[in-house]
């Protein structure tokens, strides 16, 4: 018997133990996980909730579901500002001109007066009034942290605006739906909301939004947008303004478009003009009339612009088709397919491949790799160890001149072109068949070389290719 009683004490003492390392473990395990969220608020006028009770430790929790409601008339163009946390938005046309909103919520804590103290501050500051200026609003506290003790456990510490705290177990919005007239001037700040305007907008749109998703009809009005770590995709928009860290962001159409972003995703179809400055983000734009690109480290796919002046370090540009590009870049890879005139000035380290151009001109470049397929009419490159390979040289073509140290040329010729090559070239390295020409100078000599030679009569000759500098390596084919 005594032994049995000594057993029993033992395991009594070895459980409770055992019980003792459990909650230590788990207090441990929970310690420091605070997390400070701005609540949920909202204001009504009718209200339906669902309690439940149940006994947890010998302690009683209150369970509460609830519905708020509430409504605006008005008979101005209102200017709406809301603030959203933490909630999934459904934003929808009034039926008439009013302002309506629909909240779901579930509230959990051991003392009732909490939650109805929690009630009464979402009703009171969801929807306030300031002359034709709305504020809804989630914010309907001053403090909030949620300490998470345990998986599906958690301990809500709430200082309401009016200065009173609570206590709760578990707080959530599970439901929100806010209808507003289609004319309105509307500025939404969001975080960690997912976020749907399931209407076309008459007015301006302002966004400042932090780990959210927001997408939205058309824009008549102005859109400007503030994103961090959030999406934005909208169907069009009129003059917009984006400033981007770490977003993606897809939009059909706009008018006049200005970026400034950073690690972005920017995705837009069609606008009239675009002013660009990026840092690292990846650009892909349909068609452009104007553009101006201030950029480092970017991708840009571009598929159509008429005019397009690019200020690039250590990126890459593709496009299709450009009437004028004006170009100014370092360590850029860029692939043209059919542009009408390409300016470069003071360009480092540039590799360019180009389809088919009528005119290039590089000036004071060095260390750049050209390969052109077709050259229409005209080539005026000046630089420092540039390498230039032109696939075709147009049987039209006006104008092609050289000027340079370092530089190499290859360059393919119509056979029945007739032109005028001529130059001075210090250490010249030229690669050209006489017997193809009428040689009317060629002068060498302590290390240069002068020379000027005809394809076809001296007297008919409109054409002309020059040549001028310090070693240069040319070399000229005719097919």
């Amino acid at each position: 018997m005594k032994t049995k009683t000594f057993k029993l004490k033992y395991r009594t003492k070895r459980w409770q133990l055992l019980g003792f390392v459990i909650l230590l473990g788990a207090s441990i395990s929970t310690y420091g996980q605070t997390e400070q969220k701005p609540l949920k608020p909202l204001h009504p006028v009718k209200s339906v909730e669902k309690n439940e009770r149940s006994s947890k430790d010998d302690e009683t929790i209150t369970g509460s579901e609830k519905t708020i409601y509430t409504s605006m008339d008005i008979d101005f163009r209102p200017k709406v500002s809301m603030v959203l946390y933490d909630t999934e938005t459904e934003i929808l046309p009034a039926r008439n001109n009013s302002i309506e909103i629909l909240m779901e919520y579930v509230a959990e804590g051991k003392n009732e007066a909490d939650i109805q103290k929690l009630h009464k501050a979402i009703e009171e500051n969801l929807i306030k009034k300031h002359g034709e200026n709305i504020d809804i609003s989630l914010k309907f506290y001053k403090s909030y942290s949620n300490m998470i003790i345990a998986p599906g456990i958690s301990k809500v510490n709430m200082e309401l605006n009016d200065n009173s705290k609570i206590k709760l177990t578990k707080f959530e919005i599970s439901s929100l739906k806010i209808y507003l007239p289609a004319d309105l001037d509307l500025k939404i700040e969001a975080k960690y909301s997912p976020v749907d305007i399931m209407f076309s907008m008459n007015g301006e749109l302002e966004i400042d939004a932090y780990d959210s998703e927001i997408e939205g009809r058309s824009v008549r009005g102005k859109l400007d947008a503030t994103c961090k770590y959030s999406k934005l995709r909208f169907a069009s928009a009129s003059d917009t303004k984006l400033n981007l860290y770490e977003s993606k962001v897809w939009i059909e159409k706009v008018k006049k478009l200005t970026v400034d972003s950073k690690y972005s995703e920017i995705n837009i179809d069609n606008m009239t003009s675009v002013v660009l400055s990026g840092y690292e983000d990846e650009i892909d734009f349909v068609n452009v009339p104007d553009a101006q690109f201030n950029v480092k480290y970017c991708e840009i796919e571009l598929d159509e612009s008429k005019t397009i002046d690019a200020d690039m370090y250590e990126g890459s540009i593709n496009l299709k088709q450009s009437d004028v590009v004006t170009f100014n870049g370092k360590y850029v890879e860029c692939d043209f397919e059919t542009i009408n005139s390409l300016d470069m000035i003071d360009s480092y380290e540039n590799e360019i491949d180009i389809k088919q151009i009528n005119h290039i001109s590089s000036m004071n470049g060095k260390y750049n790799k050209f390969h052109i397929d077709n050259v229409s009419k005209s080539v005026r490159i000046s630089g420092y160890e540039d390498d230039i390979e032109i696939a075709l040289l147009g049987a039209d073509f006006e104008r092609v001149v050289v000027d340079g140290k370092y530089m190499d040329l290859e360059l393919i010729i119509p056979k029945k072109t007739n032109y005028k090559l001529h130059g001075l070239i210090t250490y010249p390295d030229l690669h050209v068949d006489k017997s193809d020409y009428n040689v009317v100078i060629h002068d060498e000599g302590d290390s240069k070389l002068e020379f000027e030679y005809y394809r076809g009569k001296k007297e008919n000759v409109t054409k002309e290719i020059k040549l001028n500098g310090y070693e240069i390596d040319a070399t000229i084919d005719h097919q």
